[in-house]
């Protein structure tokens, strides 16, 4: 297969396929289509903010829910501080302003939540000590619990949240 087609031209010694429009298109949308959308990957946290869009748009509460769950630890948390990075990136901007996905977060974590299955990874049979229980370290622990480890938090707090405890309570409530 390392042979050129008929009539492809040679440069430096790569072989310099020909390929017709209908090709290139192919490839191109292909290529499009499993970049995550930059919106996406400005998320600190990759939520597929097509997907949760659209079904906020569908009034599908449930399902946008999903969305968030599947990587935002605390989706009940997180959705009501989240300062939505990704809308520096959104494409709605070209046309006048960007989705304000911080606000449908809020929205969305307001609605009930739909049942939720964990399914942790089997039992590791080791412990991790996690120093801090705010939210870098309370994620640190619900990734390795979700892992199959033990977990052990410390904190020098009574309480666990650390900072997250001077978020004002309109915006997180107890």
């Amino acid at each position: 297969s390392g042979e050129p087609r008929a009539g492809s031209p040679v440069r430096r010694g790569i072989w310099m396929l020909s390929m017709d429009q209908q090709e290139l298109r192919a490839l191109e949308q292909r290529c499009i289509q499993e970049e995550a959308p930059e919106c996406t990957a400005a998320c600190p946290i990759h939520v597929d903010g097509r997907a949760f869009v659209g079904h906020v748009s569908k009034g599908e509460w449930p399902e946008a829910w999903k969305v968030l769950r599947k990587t935002m630890p605390f989706p009940g948390i997180l959705g009501r501080i989240c300062d939505a990075p990704c809308r520096r990136h959104c494409k709605r901007r070209e046309a006048g302003d960007p989705i304000q996905i911080g606000d449908l977060e809020r929205a969305c974590v307001a609605t009930p939540p739909p049942p939720a299955r964990v399914q942790p990874l089997p039992r590791k049979g080791k412990t991790v000590a996690v120093i801090g229980s705010g939210l870098s370290g309370l994620t640190a622990a619900w990734d390795l619990a979700r892992k199959g480890y033990s977990i052990r938090i410390f904190d020098p707090g009574s309480r666990l949240g650390g900072p997250l405890r001077d978020t004002p309570g309109q915006r997180l409530p107890e």
